[in-house]
């Protein structure tokens, strides 16, 4: 929905590019060496990618290591000038907020962003937690050491592409806790905590997690399979529920209706065009 949450969407881009096999054509191999570079320049994210390009070199087959080797270096390439970005342009920028870290609030972070709102929805989750049952920390451990076992099971009966994939969610997790940057002010994981905020810090534990649904579905002894599909049907729920988007008709009516007073304005008019957020308008001055 914005140039912030892209990167979040190119990280997962260039993590395919990195564990492809190399494409015979010389072209295609252009395309995957372009995306990340174009990724790695966009934002810091090649920071979490290059300990996966360096596992995917080290051990890439005699006929993959070239290709390996060049993609690793693109990559520490980008993370190196953005290292130095950091230290010297980014140095100072960002504020020194509260953390309010607390083992209970990282079970019901994960409990609530990550479990239940992958499968459930966000919506879901909030009617749920109503209950009196779900405000135990208990629950919240429970349900977070339940997911975590399933994405561990999953780390022994899956490839070493799923293994390299949580090597990079792990690091972008741990990265967005230490220094999340929620709002100005209060306790930010207790921000984060909340229903729907910051949802761009858990896309890619949700990914792992579903993934994990998916490797055990196929590949764990048959007395877990059937948990693991019943939780991948489950899933479905929660991209129905949170796929919904209000309608904003009002405002689009508005927003033509300004269009056609624009148009019809003389020059040195200005015309205010409402905007979907709630109190925001663009001014124009008609030239």
């Amino acid at each position: 929905m914005n140039l912030t949450n892209a990167q979040w969407h190119l990280m997962l881009l260039s993590f395919l590019m990195l564990v492809l096999p190399a494409p015979q054509a010389r072209g295609w191999r252009g395309l995957q060496y372009g995306v990340l570079l174009i990724s790695g320049l966009t934002g810091p994210f090649c920071l979490f990618l290059a300990p996966v390009a360096l596992w995917q070199w080290l051990g890439a087959a005699p006929d993959q290591r070239r290709h390996a080797f060049i993609q690793a270096a693109i990559v520490a390439s980008a993370a190196l000038i953005q290292v130095l970005c950091l230290l010297t342009l980014g140095a100072g920028e960002r504020q020194s907020l509260v953390l309010g870290a607390s083992a209970t609030r990282l079970a019901r972070m994960l409990t609530d962003q990550v479990f239940l709102s992958g499968v459930l929805g966000t919506a879901n989750v909030g009617v749920l937690k109503q209950g009196a049952l779900w405000q135990e920390p208990a629950m919240a451990w429970g349900v977070a050491l339940a997911g975590l076992s399933v994405i561990a099971l999953a780390l022994v009966k899956g490839p070493s592409s799923f293994r390299k994939f949580c090597l990079a969610g792990l690091i972008l997790l741990a990265c967005a806790l230490v220094s999340p940057a929620g709002a100005p002010v209060g306790d930010q994981w207790a921000l984060l905590g909340m229903l729907g905020y910051g949802g761009r810090y858990f896309v890619i534990p949700i990914l792992i997690f579903f993934i994990a649904c998916l490797i055990l579905a196929c590949k764990a002894p048959g007395r877990l399979r059937i948990p693991a599909c019943a939780l991948l049907c489950v899933f479905m729920v929660g991209v129905w529920a949170d796929w919904l988007y209000p309608t904003r008709s009002g405002t689009f009516a508005a927003y033509h209706q300004a269009v056609e007073a624009f148009e019809e304005a003389p020059p040195g008019t200005q015309v205010s065009f409402p905007e979907a957020s709630p109190g925001w308008n663009m001014v124009l001055t008609k030239r």
